[in-house]
């Protein structure tokens, strides 16, 4: 089963980042997240960050450690 979550500010080693998407809290480790919707602070506010591109890939994947901490708490 998944549960649905909302992060409004997390600071992680990337920056600082809005996310929300599905847990499944039955699994807790990085697989068992699914982020539908990912926003990092801009000079200019929120900036809607895109799954498609590699660097943005590379920065989800070093940030979903301190999600998965932030969610288990």
């Amino acid at each position: 089963m998944k549960t649905s979550f909302t992060i409004n500010r997390i600071t992680t080693s990337s920056g600082i980042f809005r996310v929300k998407g599905l847990w499944c809290t039955q699994y807790e480790n990085i697989d068992s997240v699914e982020i539908t919707s990912l926003q990092i602070m801009g000079t200019d506010g929120w900036v809607r960050i895109s799954h498609q591109y590699e660097e943005n890939a590379q920065c989800i994947e070093t940030s979903l450690p301190a999600l998965l901490l932030h969610l288990k708490a």
